[in-house]
């Protein structure tokens, strides 16, 4: 990809990522995420109590299913989490048609619409950080922001007199340049 992210189309290039998110007993939950460059939309997404490989793969068979079911050619991006690298996401590609990228070790620039939404959704989930949400309530909260994130507005700017709009609405440029960090 050589960390220039474009697509002038939908279904082109994906990228993925999992984090975690701290709940009130001390446990983490782990959203895996695809979202799709070109609209910003996410496209697939899971939670597991675990940071295996199922998360990511589960959440990219969920982008599949709702592209039919084969998306040959899509590009898919990410880091170099092992989970990434395994043979049960590397199979998953295989049998959906989807070619595999990942970015430069030790940056997160080349994955920034995965990171931005995982930093936004923290940003409204984890608003305080003295206090955590029960597993449930954290389920619920991902939950909605999936939907905000698939159909409504942007996830940073939930409210509908900011002016936003809806991803697959707006006549924006088409890529995503992105630049080393120095």
């Amino acid at each position: 990809m050589r960390r220039n992210l474009t697509a002038s189309a939908p279904n082109q290039v994906w990228v993925g990522d999992i984090t975690y998110l701290p709940i009130a007993d001390g446990k983490l939950l782990y959203p895996a995420t695809v979202i799709d460059v070109y609209s910003r939309r996410l496209r697939g997404w899971s939670m597991a109590d675990h940071m295996r490989a199922e998360p990511v793969t589960d959440a990219l068979k969920a982008a599949v299913r709702t592209r039919g079911g084969r998306v040959d050619d899509v590009i898919f991006h990410s880091d170099h989490g092992a989970q990434y690298g395994s043979k049960a996401f590397a199979d998953a590609c295989h049998r959906a048609g989807i070619r595999r990228s990942t970015g430069a070790v030790g940056t997160s620039a080349d994955n920034a619409a995965a990171e931005s939404f995982f930093a936004s959704l923290k940003r409204e989930i984890l608003p305080d950080r003295r206090s955590r949400p029960t597993e449930p309530a954290a389920r619920l909260a991902v939950f909605s922001q999936r939907d905000s994130a698939c159909e409504g507005p942007p996830v940073r700017c939930r409210a509908p007199l900011c002016g936003a709009r809806r991803p697959s609405h707006e006549r924006r440029r088409s890529s995503v340049s992105i630049r080393r960090l120095r």
